[in-house]
């Protein structure tokens, strides 16, 4: 078995037009019985080879178990080997970095004191196990320079075991391979001595009798594992969305679902997860971390009980995650990397684990820090850091992670600043709820009276782990992405404008919609129909696509928002940043916050419960200020937790009359307060 698989490896390397890069394993492991496939990722590349390994095969001399064509130079390529049992789970592994300029073959050692030996890995410099101690990234055979002391010189050197296993000394290390002194049916255990095959490998019955998925010992010839083709293409990922915030600080934790589409070919599906990755480089992730990963026949998953939070500032966890289809041969390209953000708030600007509240107003917003009492602590008087005394500083507001560090950040418009309009960027940081301003200024296209900063919204348009925002000005929008020092003031220029954005097709990248076009990232030079969906909702009937609101409820699709299926009267907007319905009173059941009437009526608001597609009779929100033209409802944000009880809170204006409204979460339902900041058109944005 090992002369077919090198010889297959050199016939592939043969008609490569690429350097190539074959492994070869070498392993006192038991094939069959201790493992069963062998795994080895390009983290680079994102390539998997995924080899089953017959009971035939034996590997006290190196046999090539993968091999990758057609790849370019690498001065770092970074190589993950794992084996995995039957059962997909990992027995050992180890993460190498090599240079690779031209051919190679690397050998790979694996010893079978190195199971259940965990190695610490931390990002960039990855280490392993070898004769039983973790090892310089360096060390794959024991007989490198940055290998520990040789363990033996000769086999003698090393502790007898059962008499079935020879002990060999080689490259320094003690390996025990069989003395063929076992019977027919059995294996050596080297530890214990012969024992009976597993059941599934010891069908004599005539070939092709044996039970679907055991090895047929009535066959002259192990079966040829290579001649299987894995699937062909990458699952197509459309739930959650990136940046989807799940749990809270130190509380439950987040349990799915994953959901993706069925690939042809596909047996089973492995979704893997990773808290390492960094922001703007996701695709190289190496997802090293052991027992972070899932492997199911569904297309869904829901099994991440390992996923938990981090309590140090900022509080929270994000988590990425990818998914590829296998099939017996290996496995196929893996999709996108995606990210969710565990226990990490959606507006918590200094990483404490309390929501923070920016509230705009004409020419001002006030600044208000989370807390574990009732209300918020006003903290800031925020001004146009450039002076204007008619620049709108205020009439926009809207959060997002720009600098992907885990602490939330702000921006602000301000749509008449000179003429021209400005948009400032307030950077989350410990300790101090925001830093000072970035002034995005309004593009040259714009021109006079361009209103720049009129309209705000933030999603990662291009899917790096940063988050972007699209600034909204009279002749068109604006696309200006995140980096890791905050946002470019390089933006590029679309020409329509916008009201919302949201991820509608779930394939990880943030659109944006209007009146009448959805246009989809990165590049938005997709379009499809909005349907007259203007303002993105959430998975309203749970189906794993967002769906969108304006006078019905529009179903999502990966086409776009389809025709309505429930009437919602009077809905006028809504706020497009949550993502999911919002538990505000704590029964398990998502409340959608939407005004009733528009922003100009006097009428109260209206919490409108859904669950599932059922939109029930609108509850009314009382209003803060007098009859008569309040415009309450003209700003909203629900999803907060203000509190940190890990239910969520809301906060409607009331610009007209100066007044925000907070729906505090609590059991009994939520409690109505009351915020006032004394500046013109309080509540104008929130």
């Amino acid at each position: 078995m090992r002369l077919l698989l090198i010889s297959l490896a050199l016939l592939s390397f043969a008609c490569s037009d690429g350097i190539e890069l074959g492994i070869d394993l070498k392993t006192d492991l038991v094939p069959q019985v201790e493992f069963t496939q062998v795994e080895v990722t390009l983290t680079n590349r994102r390539d998997v080879r995924l080899t089953n390994i017959p009971s035939e095969a034996s590997f006290d001399r190196p046999a090539t178990v993968a091999e990758f064509t057609d790849l370019e130079p690498d001065s770092a390529r970074v190589l993950l080997v794992r084996l995995l049992d039957r059962d997909g789970q990992e027995v050992v592994s180890n993460t190498y970095r090599i240079d690779h300029q031209t051919d190679l073959s690397i050998p790979v050692v694996f010893t079978r004191d190195c199971r259940g030996v965990m190695c610490p890995l931390a990002p960039g410099d990855p280490a392993g196990c070898l004769g039983g101690q973790c090892v310089d990234e360096t060390c794959r055979t024991g007989t490198e320079p940055s290998c520990p002391e040789p363990e033996c010189a000769e086999p003698s050197d090393c502790p007898a075991l059962s008499a079935c296993a020879a002990a060999q000394c080689q490259g320094g290390l003690c390996v025990y391979f069989s003395d063929d002194i076992c019977d027919p049916g059995e294996y050596c255990a080297p530890e214990t001595g012969c024992l009976p095959l597993p059941a599934e490998e010891r069908d004599a019955g005539a070939e092709d009798a044996g039970s679907d998925g055991a090895m047929d010992a009535g066959m002259d010839v192990a079966p040829d594992v290579f001649e299987e083709t894995p699937p062909a293409t990458a699952p197509r990922v459309y739930w959650p969305p990136n940046g989807y915030r799940v749990g809270r600080p130190g509380g439950e934790l987040f349990r799915g679902p994953y959901r993706w589409e069925e690939v042809e070919g596909a047996v089973d599906y492995r979704v893997r997860f990773s808290s390492e990755c960094v922001p703007g480089a996701i695709e190289e992730c190496p997802f090293s971390e052991p027992g972070l990963h899932i492997t199911t026949s569904s297309l869904e998953t829901s099994n991440t009980e390992m996923l938990t939070a981090g309590v140090i500032a900022p509080l929270g966890t994000r988590y990425y995650w990818y998914v590829e289809a296998c099939n017996d041969a290996g496995c196929g390209p893996r999709s996108r990397t995606r990210y969710i953000d565990l226990g990490r708030l959606g507006s918590d600007f200094n990483g404490d684990g309390f929501d923070d509240l920016v509230v705009g107003g004409r020419h001002r917003a006030i600044l208000y820090q989370g807390r574990a009492d009732t209300v918020p602590t006003q903290v800031r008087d925020m001004m146009n850091p450039v002076p204007d005394a008619t620049s709108g500083f205020g009439d926009a507001t809207d959060v997002g992670d720009f600098n992907g560090d885990g602490y939330m950040d702000a921006v602000i418009g301000a749509p008449f600043d000179r003429g021209f309009g400005a948009v400032m960027i307030y950077l989350g940081q410990s300790g101090s709820v925001l830093g000072s301003p970035t002034v995005l200024q309004n593009p040259p296209t714009s021109g006079l009276n361009g209103f720049f900063g009129r309209n705000l919204c933030v999603d990662d348009f291009n899917a790096d782990g940063f988050d972007d925002v699209a600034i909204d000005s009279s002749s068109g929008a604006y696309i200006c992405l995140g980096e890791s020092t905050g946002v470019r003031d390089a933006c590029l220029a679309l020409d329509e404008r916008f009201f919302s954005c949201g991820d509608v097709d779930g394939d990880g990248f943030g659109d944006l919609h209007n009146s009448s076009l959805i246009r989809y990232g990165p590049d938005f030079t997709r379009m499809s129909a909005s349907g007259g969906a203007v303002y993105l909702a959430n998975d309203v009937n749970r189906d794993g696509w967002i769906d969108g609101v304006a006078a019905g409820l529009y179903p999502g699709s990966p086409d776009g928002f389809g025709s309505p299926t429930a009437a919602l009267g009077i809905l006028r907007t809504f706020d497009y940043r949550i993502l999911d319905l919002v538990d505000h009173d704590g029964d398990g059941i998502g409340e959608m916050f939407v005004p009733d009437g528009g922003p100009s009526a006097d009428s109260p608001g209206s919490v409108v419960y859904a669950s599932g597609a059922a939109i029930e009779t609108p509850i009314p929100i009382s209003s803060p200020c007098p009859p008569g033209d309040c415009r309450f409802g003209g700003a909203l944000t629900a999803g907060l937790d203000l509190n940190g009880d890990g239910i969520g809170d809301a906060a409607i204006g009331a610009s007209a009359g100066g007044r925000v409204r907070l729906l505090m979460s609590s059991p009994a339902g939520p409690i109505e307060r009351e915020l006032s900041g004394g500046i013109e058109a309080f509540g104008l944005s929130l």
